[in-house]
């Protein structure tokens, strides 16, 4: 019999907390996630990832991950669709075009940032759980017809 391969998760971040700014976790439990996207929240400025992996060096990792400026958030997800790496992101075409230049930072696409922080909480409940997001909100690039 074949042995089944267990998927690992780890949270990691970068934020001003009592862990020293960036620390690593396996396997994190909800409530750890959700302490370090409130303070990511309430910080405005940092991010917090989960990656997903099968503990074998062979499958590509799956990766959430969010990233704070000013109080403005970028959300990003990294899947695997038929062996090959999909990227997909926050987009909103109703935002108008433009670019934001952030010291030290790289330069942001309007249309990719919001500050509606509760589906950013919703997705990362849905990838911990399930190692997938299906938010509708998660659009750029289109996928093809």
């Amino acid at each position: 019999m074949p042995e089944i391969l267990r998927k690992h998760l780890s949270l990691s971040w970068h934020l001003d907390d009592d862990q020293y700014g960036h620390r690593s976790i396996r396997n994190p439990p909800w409530d750890r996630v959700l302490e370090k996207l409130t303070m990511l929240e309430q910080q405005g400025t940092g991010n917090v990832r989960l990656d997903a992996n099968d503990n074998d060096s062979k499958t590509l990792d799956k990766m959430l991950n969010v990233e704070a400026h000013q109080g403005n958030f970028q959300i990003e997800f990294y899947d695997v669709v038929d062996g090959e790496r999909v990227y997909r992101c926050m987009f909103d075409e109703a935002r108008p075009a433009g670019i934001i230049d952030f010291p030290d930072e790289h330069d942001w696409n309007e249309r990719c940032i919001t500050q509606d922080f509760p589906p950013i909480r919703q997705m990362f409940k849905e990838f911990l759980e399930t190692q997938n997001v299906t938010s509708p909100l998660l659009t750029w690039p289109p996928k093809p017809k």
